[in-house]
């Protein structure tokens, strides 16, 4: 490795340990460790050689579709602080990563009541970080064509893993149906089958192995349309 590659590893690392201080240790591990496999020379090539094999649309797709997605799952997850993608010293029930945008008040006394406190500048925070990311993804392979359906495809993905993080209350996304009637155990999770719920002892893993399979068939199935619609898009081009 050249010094001057050395050197913008190290400044890469220390820009995610020194950016992300609302981020848990073993998050920016996590980043730190994928931002210095990505610029290893021989990792870089057998990227180049799967992105020639497949095709650069396909490439652009996933990843873009897989970062939209694990910004949905830790965008939507309630959390109590601990656990992957969580906040440091942060206390009580809060959703939002890596800017906490909502927080979760729960009082027993005399009744059970609920409330939450929403915070637009970490929303909005964490909306520009998933805006570069695309952004990023999207330059990265510029040489590729242009496809609207792509973005359909990487919404709805989004959309299908919000749908199995976020909790639901008598069928309706928590989003949606607040303040909570009852207390906590009356959330259900699981978008079309439910996994988990109240009357639940622990996970339901086949529902949720269905919930996935969906959603990966139905990805492939509108990806595949969407190289039909590119191809006959580009068959039409080069007839005129």
């Amino acid at each position: 490795m050249h010094i001057g590659r050395r050197i913008k590893v190290v400044a890469l690392a220390l820009a995610v340990i020194l950016l992300l201080p609302v981020g848990s240790i073993e998050d920016r591990s996590i980043v730190v460790t994928i931002l210095l496999i990505g610029r290893i020379t021989a990792v870089r090539l057998r990227f180049k050689r799967l992105q020639h094999r497949f095709g650069v649309d396909a490439f652009r797709c996933l990843f873009l579709s897989v970062v939209w997605i694990v910004w949905a799952w830790g965008n939507a997850r309630a959390r109590l602080g601990h656990g992957p993608f969580h906040m440091i010293d942060v206390p009580g029930v809060w959703r939002g990563y890596p800017f906490m945008y909502e927080e979760w008040i729960i009082v027993l006394n005399p009744t059970v009541k609920t409330w939450r406190e929403f915070h637009w500048f970490g929303m909005v925070a964490d909306i520009v970080i998933l805006a570069i990311a695309s952004f990023w993804i999207v330059k990265g392979f510029s040489t590729s064509r242009g496809n609207t359906f792509v973005v359909l495809i990487v919404v709805f993905s989004a959309i299908f893993a919000w749908l199995n993080v976020e909790p639901w209350v008598d069928g309706i996304p928590i989003t949606l149906r607040w303040p909570v009637p009852g207390t906590s155990s009356a959330l259900t999770y699981g978008y079309p089958y439910k996994y988990f719920g109240p009357s639940d002892l622990g996970l339901r893993t086949w529902p949720l192995v269905i919930n996935i399979a969906i959603g990966c068939i139905a990805w492939s199935i509108l990806f595949a349309i969407s190289r039909v619609v590119a191809e006959r898009n580009v068959g039409r081009l080069t007839r005129r």
